[in-house]
């Protein structure tokens, strides 16, 4: 058979790759084969060229003729490629049982998450569901102590004009007994102004009508920031309904440089069960609030705060909201005991307001009118509280 030449480093760098590789590619011992000793020996001296039999391979080297049979080589590459294919089937395999490990972990740390929300969520579910059961309840035994409960009550905030004076009128209709043995003879409120330049213009006066119905007014404590007081039923008189005004004056802070505060607000504290709930706060002329400065709020307690309940301001703002330009309106049908229902909005800008109406000195209500407008702090207001037999 005729010699053949080739570039020896083609040789060297096939031997290398299969039989070398293991040690060098893998981190592995090399395989004890034969050759192996020879291809060592080659990576340190500057072979030139190789001639191939039909039963060996000639190096030559440096000038010198160095002969490998070439059956033990092709063995030991083929032993190689052996080893090294079973090694990176090994790796492979090791590393499938690896990912499916890892998965089967993630798997379990999903499950146990799920298994947790899942208990929280049933543990809120159960909270919540005892909480509106316990607040039904109390709802109940407060209807059935109090002795009444109130068909319609409507809240009006008159604010007159951009002194913050406020007209502030309660009306209340298909008053009913919760139990027939019930004596129900008295109403207690109380108002309160909150700013502090606010002051009572007069005192809280029943309609013409609520008196000819057989409600009287008695005061029972009263300065210039707040007044209780209550309405009677005469002797003999049948639970209906009545209304009554209240005037005040610079009840609310019209303008964002008269307060530091961020916001104004109205609104009414339940503190009796009501079917029917509507809060109404009028702006005076030319006094137009944006509707991204409005805010529509519900909270536990007398004076708002940041604890919300989300839940029942979505109902309002779904079923119960009215915006027109002159006024903003809320009804909520039976209301929650015990909560906040607001109308907050920010004072604007006096720079805002109609340039032709700022030019005149607006006429205060409270010196030109017998009852003059005036506000109220919605938050202080009491309502309805629990009625005492005479």
């Amino acid at each position: 058979m005729k010699n053949t030449k080739i570039t020896l480093h083609t040789l060297v760098f096939s031997i290398t790759a299969f039989i070398i590789g293991p040690e060098y590619i893998l981190g592995l011992p090399s395989p004890n084969l034969t050759g192996l000793s020879i291809v060592m020996s080659l990576r340190t001296l500057r072979p030139t060229e190789a001639t191939i039999s039909s039963s060996s391979i000639g190096l030559s080297i440096s000038g010198q003729t160095l002969e490998v049979n070439i059956t033990t080589v092709i063995i030991s590459m083929s032993a190689a490629m052996v080893f090294v294919f079973c090694i990176l089937c090994w790796k492979q395999y090791r590393n499938i049982q690896k990912l499916k490990k890892e998965a089967y972990q993630e798997k379990q740390r999903a499950e146990l998450l799920i298994t947790s929300l899942k208990d929280e969520v049933d543990q809120e579910k159960r909270k919540a569901e005892h909480l509106a059961a316990s607040l039904k309840e109390a709802t109940k035994e407060l209807t059935d102590r109090i002795g009444y409960e109130v068909g319609n009550l409507e809240v009006q905030f008159d604010i007159k004009n951009t002194d913050g004076d406020c007209k502030l009128h309660y009306i209340y209709s298909d008053i009913m007994k919760t139990r027939p043995d019930a004596v129900v003879c008295r109403f207690p409120h109380k108002l309160r102004v909150s700013t502090a330049e606010g002051s009572f213009h007069s005192p809280p006066t029943l309609s013409r009508q609520s008196k000819l119905d057989g409600y009287d007014i008695e005061t029972i404590n009263s300065d210039p920031k707040m007044y209780e007081f209550q309405i009677k039923l005469r002797q003999g008189t049948k639970v209906s309904g009545y209304d009554y005004e209240a005037h005040l004056n610079r009840a609310f802070y019209m303008f964002q440089k008269e307060t530091a505060e961020e916001k104004e607000w109205v609104g009414h504290h339940v503190d009796v069960a009501i079917k029917k709930l509507v809060i109404k706060v009028y702006f005076p002329p030319d006094y137009h609030v944006e509707d991204g400065d409005i805010l529509i709020d519900v909270c536990n307690g007398w004076i708002p705060n940041e604890v919300s309940y989300s839940s029942e301001v979505d109902r309002i703002i779904t079923y119960g909201l009215e915006r027109r330009s002159s006024y903003i309106s809320i009804s909520i049908d039976k209301p929650l005991i015990g909560y906040l229902y607001l109308i907050c909005w920010k004072p604007i800008l006096k720079a805002s307001l109609n340039l032709a109406t700022q030019d005149i000195p607006p006429v205060k209500e409270a010196v030109t009118l017998p009852l003059p407008s005036t506000e109220i702090d919605p938050l202080t207001t009491n309502p309805l509280t629990l009625p005492e037999p005479l």
